[in-house]
């Protein structure tokens, strides 16, 4: 194998590595939802940038092709991977099955058998030539019928799992600006590769046949990672979200780990004086600063049942208080679910009928 040096290998090196470190952080938290497809993804756009990498750095056609062969491993599984990623963050996971996973399989090991077969390469990609320029030296080759419908597959898929996203959205319209802004990050990182690689198959990129597609995947894989790890989102919302609906009657307020207001339906807003936006990501105490005493006793009980008094705008209610723990899908805890009744009509009732 021959070698070269070009300047280009240093972005696409940094995706490389920047992938690998979010794969593997990512899979040590491999226990929320949503994680363990972002750490395949995250682990295939490494294993394709490191090969798109290789492939740059050759500085002939036999070392090229070789790696080439090597990214369409990653290749094949960036699309499957975000379709999956999708489907657990719209909370489809019966989707996922088996059956499914092999049928997404398919197509990705037909065009790994077409590009390490000298007889049926000619399906993906024919003539083999070299451009040499002052900056690098790229492989460029003619487009075989299979390269449009591998093209075609990938589009689909990460159509599929953009679309399944945008569709979730309607689901949150009650969320806060805050958790908007993240969806509309992730929806905005979606777009960079498919950008990218729009711009590479159409030939309108200003630098002819550099394919930086998997580097633009390592900013898709940043977004969700800071969605992911930040807000937990694929955590909590969607499992406070449903409880809140249940429970409109009743104030509701749903807090993370940390004590931070993640949602609350607007029996609870009246209660707390101020709207979701203005609550969410404040704790307990910032929340409730007028009820210390009461919110310091509750503080890390995962579990309450008990009938508490508040001063609300000057009048002073009764409420019937329930603490619950929210957990994920795999049973980890995730946050805690408060319910407050209001009971300040039974109690009056029951204190007039008291002896003097």
């Amino acid at each position: 194998m021959h070698w070269r040096f070009t300047f280009y290998l240093i972005p696409v090196v940094i995706a490389a590595l920047l992938s690998t470190g979010l794969a593997f952080f990512a899979w040590k938290r491999r226990s929320m939802a949503g994680v363990m497809p972002f750490s395949i993804l995250m682990l295939a756009v490494a294993e394709w940038s490191a090969g798109y990498a290789l492939e740059l750095a050759g500085a002939d056609i036999p070392t090229k092709l070789f790696w080439l062969g090597f990214e369409y491993v990653g290749i094949g599984i960036v699309p499957a991977a975000w379709l999956a990623l999708a489907l657990q963050y719209t909370r489809r996971t019966k989707w996922l099955t088996p059956r499914l996973l092999l049928l997404l399989s398919i197509e990705p090991v037909i065009t790994l058998v077409l590009a390490w077969n000298k007889n049926l390469q000619p399906l993906l990609y024919g003539r083999a030539s070299l451009e040499i320029t002052s900056t690098y030296t790229v492989l460029v080759l003619s487009r075989g019928p299979w390269y449009w419908i591998n093209v075609g597959y990938a589009y689909l898929l990460l159509l599929l799992g953009t679309a399944l996203i945008v569709a979730y959205i309607p689901m949150l319209k009650r969320q806060a600006s805050l958790y908007r802004g993240q969806i509309a990050a992730l929806l905005i990182a979606a777009l960079v590769p498919w950008a990218s690689n729009v711009l590479v198959v159409f030939g309108l990129t200003p630098f002819p046949n550099l394919d930086l597609t998997s580097s633009a995947f390592t900013i898709t894989g940043l977004a969700m990672a800071w969605n992911l790890f930040r807000y937990r989102l694929l955590d909590i919302t969607p499992v406070a979200r449903n409880a809140v609906i249940e429970s409109m009657s009743d104030a509701v307020i749903v807090l993370d780990l940390h004590h931070r207001i993640i949602d609350l339906n607007p029996a609870a807003e009246r209660i707390l004086g101020r709207s979701l936006s203005e609550l969410v990501g404040q704790t307990s105490f910032q929340a409730g600063a007028a009820w210390t005493d009461q919110i310091e006793r509750f503080y890390n009980q995962a579990e309450a049942h008990e009938e508490l008094a508040l001063t609300v705008n000057g009048r002073r209610q009764y409420f019937d208080l329930r603490i619950s723990p929210l957990s994920d899908q795999r049973g980890s805890p995730v946050g805690r679910l408060v319910v407050l009744r209001d009971i300040t009509e039974r109690k009056q009732a029951m204190q007039a009928l008291e002896p003097v």
